[in-house]
């Protein structure tokens, strides 16, 4: 599924604003608009691995209002040490800075969290330079 198309989850349309995957299965941080055009946010598990179909959500949170509470929900799957699947042009920014606040907190538990080629993916799915976006050591 590309980004923006949407889904059906809970009966309302909603578009997938990120999608990291790994072998057997991919996340999604899912957007919708309620009734009265505000935003809300949810994470969804898909079963199925790295590739173009997208199958049925296995099973999500509850949706909030809250950016933050949201990126929160999806750090319960490691999402940044994940291979990036696809981004929403909107979010792609939003995301990057939560990307690289999780990869510098990282940093902690490894000499270099840059080295691998997920980090490469990462830099090309949102087109910036590795040696210009490396956090600092």
């Amino acid at each position: 599924m590309k980004p923006g198309v949407p889904l059906t989850t809970d009966n309302r349309s909603a578009v997938v604003l990120f999608a990291v995957g790994a072998e057997g299965g991919s996340w999604s941080l899912l957007g919708r608009k309620d009734g009265m055009g505000t935003p809300q946010f949810s994470c969804a598990e898909c079963s199925g691995g790295i590739d173009e179909s997208w199958p049925a959500v296995r099973s999500g949170t509850t949706w909030t209002y809250d950016w933050q509470e949201a990126l929160v929900n999806f750090d319960k799957y490691c999402w940044w040490m994940l291979y990036p699947l696809q981004v929403h042009p909107e979010f792609a920014n939003s995301i990057w800075l939560a990307y690289l606040e999780r990869l510098i907190g990282q940093q902690a538990a490894s000499r270099n969290p840059t080295a691998g080629p997920s980090f490469h993916r990462w830099c090309e799915l949102f087109r910036r330079e590795p040696w210009r976006e490396a956090p600092p050591e």
